[in-house]
């Protein structure tokens, strides 16, 4: 065997060296990648249940509205209710559209 062959030889095996590392690297990173969505999914949770839990509340307090509206501080209780409840659903869709917009 001479120079050139073994030159030749220990390329290929150095491509081959190289091929495998960073075919190892994309597994590893795919692994972690997938990790990491699971993780993110488990975020989504509490913005959509405070986000169907508000909207039950916007609905139940503009019914106490509409039934007590006689009553200046019945409407002004349920009008405070009202505004804190917008305000979580609209800070949980802010939350969903940030964890939902992440870029991996």
């Amino acid at each position: 065997m001479d120079i050139d062959q073994l030159r030749n030889a220990w390329q290929q095996q150095e491509e081959k060296l190289e091929a495998t590392r960073a075919l190892n690297v994309k597994i590893l990173k795919e692994l972690k990648l997938e990790h990491t969505k699971s993780k993110i999914k488990r975020l989504l949770c509490l913005p959509v249940s405070t986000l169907l839990f508000c909207c039950f509340i916007i609905c139940y307090a503009t019914i106490f509205i509409i039934s007590n509206f006689g009553t200046w501080y019945f409407v002004f209780s349920g009008i405070v209710i009202l505004f804190f409840a917008f305000a979580f659903v609209f800070s949980s869709i802010h939350q969903l559209r940030i964890i939902l917009s992440l870029d991996y």
